[in-house]
């Protein structure tokens, strides 16, 4: 967590995290908003495997992610949805995941015989998450 926020610290004081909303906001206004959910999504999937701690992805991606939603048109519900899936999905498959790797040990299943099993399932979840997350978009969930 408190490296989260460390990095979180450098990207406001260093105006970086303002020019990548702005460099994204460019993007978003010419995108449908079905494409940037989607586009968020992979982002917080892919941020899952460089940071397993659901706290510390939140420091580090919602101040991005939120204000990136709200240029978009996205409700809130629905960028902490996929927040929520994005950090979730691949967590048993992460080996930056201390306590799955210590699980993998203890059942003495080795990494690469899990990830071979599991993969397919995750892909599957993924594309479920992103059903969901899409279904969330067209909807508005939120606030009336």
């Amino acid at each position: 967590m408190g490296f989260a926020r460390g990095i979180l610290i450098v990207l406001e004081g260093g105006n970086i995290l303002h020019t990548i909303l702005y460099g994204a906001s460019g993007l978003l206004t010419s995108l449908p908003s079905s494409l940037t959910v989607l586009g968020m999504y992979v982002f917080q999937n892919f941020l899952n495997l460089l940071i397993p701690s659901a706290s510390g992805q939140a420091a580090t991606s919602l101040p991005i992610l939120l204000p990136m939603g709200d240029m978009a048109d996205i409700t809130r519900q629905t960028t902490c949805i996929i927040f929520q899936i994005g950090n979730g999905l691949s967590n048993i498959l992460v080996p930056t995941s201390g306590t799955f790797m210590v699980a993998l040990t203890m059942a003495k299943v080795p990494y690469g015989k899990w990830a071979k099993w599991f993969i397919p399932l995750l892909g599957l979840q993924f594309a479920a998450g992103a059903v969901l997350v899409l279904i969330a978009n067209a909807i508005r969930l939120g606030p009336m």
